[in-house]
């Protein structure tokens, strides 16, 4: 089976100190769906390699946007079954309006 090899972009990223950098990447080398990741300009890239994501990688990957503020919206694409959709659709969640935008009154999905 071939890997469909995906890429997330971290745009923008600001650390407030050194150690803030380090725990970012310390953060995606704790993501086993995520096999490597570099730089180009003001970008850094995670190539996904899996063609399965488990849920507690798609976690740990909106815990990680979410806290460095990183656009959410792209981890759509990994939404395949009824429970992540569910999830990834709670109206009380921190990110709802991120991933789920609402756009001339009527909600994107």
């Amino acid at each position: 089976m071939t890997i469909q090899r995906k890429n997330l972009i971290c745009e923008n990223i600001v650390f407030l100190n050194n150690h803030d950098e380090e725990a970012f990447f310390e953060w995606i080398k704790k993501i086993p769906c995520i096999g490597r990741y570099y730089a180009s300009k003001n970008k850094i890239y995670l190539e996904i390699v899996s063609n399965v994501i488990f849920w507690n990688d798609i976690k740990n990957i909106m815990g990680l946007f979410y806290r460095y503020n990183i656009d959410i919206e792209q981890l759509k694409q990994f939404l395949d079954n009824k429970e992540k959709k569910r999830y990834f659709k709670y109206r009380n969640a921190s990110w709802h309006s991120n991933v789920w935008p609402i756009k001339n009154n009527v909600e994107a999905i």
